[in-house]
């Protein structure tokens, strides 16, 4: 994906989400140096780092669960 374009949160979120999985891909001093350099660069990257951990999460809980079939969409 192409971030040079994108602007505001949405880049923010991205942005946290490549540093987070290059974190879960590569467990090492400086791809966590890089993240915490970037938490503390913006004001609002600490919770862009939030929501891509929700996405992450959800993704992942997504992946398990399957997908919804009608009968659970009457349920729910």
């Amino acid at each position: 994906m192409d971030l040079k374009n994108k602007r505001g949160p949405d880049k923010d979120v991205h942005v946290a989400l490549e540093l987070f999985l290059a974190l879960h891909e590569t467990p090492t001093e400086a791809t966590a140096e890089k993240l915490i350099i970037w938490l503390q660069k913006g004001p609002f990257h600490v919770q862009a780092f939030d929501t891509a951990l929700t996405v992450w999460a959800l993704a992942g809980a997504a992946l398990i669960r399957g997908p919804l079939t009608q009968e659970d969409e009457l349920t729910h």
